[in-house]
């Protein structure tokens, strides 16, 4: 069922149904939920085969971490065969060899598939899907030209590490840095102008955008916000800093590698087009 997952969100890039910008966006989605809410070292084997039990909690990243085993298996299959057999190719095999009323048993599905495909492919069930390893994410994106890194550190500019609402409201000030302390922001604060350029939900994407680009440390800013006194009357309150660039972690990055060489934009055309 997983790899079934798989192939289909693979098939909506291939077929132009989304874009393959967007199918990253899924794949890391799937790894931040796989990472982060689910044990990610427990064997998948062992996982799926106490699923209803002992590991009931865990159910859920039966298709998270699957669908990345599947997506994981695609793109072996295609660097080991040149780009002739994908994981489609091998779900369709072992249709034809087990058919429809024919269980397997979980001791033969392994030794089946390497005999199907390639010997690297049993090797790697056996140790990311039997076995306890994480999944060699980074090693299997960069055949295809895709650069992966669990723990990303940039220095960027920022408006004070604030967790927005949709109408741009302050819900969170946990994780506030050092610009959003000098402008002091409180929760509930509303922004409403950014140096003087007045913002909605709608505009305020492209108004940070303009703003990082063409900013230089130093620079001033100044937010201004909607903000209730005790009384529950709404004032506007101009915050004022200064523009500076702070340390950003960002998990699970993918991102298409400029530098790929031709033999992975050759095996990614084939992982991503039709």
């Amino acid at each position: 069922i997983t790899w079934t997952t798989s192939a289909a969100a693979n098939s909506q890039v291939k077929y132009g149904l989304t874009t393959e910008e967007d199918y990253l966006g899924v794949l890391r989605n799937q790894i931040n939920i796989s990472r982060q809410y689910f044990n990610d070292t427990l064997s998948f084997t062992e996982m799926s085969r106490n699923v209803l039990d002992e590991h009931h909690s865990q159910f859920g990243n039966v298709y998270q971490k699957g669908a990345l085993i599947g997506m994981c298996l695609d793109v072996k299959l295609l660097e080991l065969s040149g780009g002739k057999y994908d994981l489609q190719r091998l779900m369709r095999d072992l249709s034809k060899f087990y058919g429809a009323e024919n269980p397997f048993r979980d001791e033969e599905l392994f030794p089946k598939i390497a005999a199907l495909t390639y010997p690297e492919i049993g090797a790697f069930l056996k140790r990311y899907v039997a076995g306890k390893e994480r999944l060699p994410l980074e090693e299997v994106l960069k055949a295809v030209g895709v650069r992966f890194e669990s723990v990303q550190r940039i220095n960027n500019f920022s408006l004070g590490g604030i967790g927005l609402g949709a109408d741009l409201s302050v819900i969170n000030v946990s994780q506030m840095n050092a610009v959003g302390k000098q402008l002091g922001y409180l929760l509930n604060d509303k922004i409403v102008r950014i140096n003087g350029k007045a913002v909605t939900p709608e505009t305020f994407p492209e108004t940070i955008q303009v703003l990082y680009a063409n900013a230089k440390a130093g620079d001033k800013l100044k937010v201004s916000v909607e903000r209730e006194d005790a009384k529950g009357r709404k004032k506007m309150h101009h915050l004022k800093g200064k523009m500076q660039k702070v340390e950003t972690v960002r998990y699970n990055q993918l991102a298409f590698d400029a530098n790929a060489t031709p033999q992975q934009l050759a095996l990614r055309k084939v992982w991503l087009k039709a």
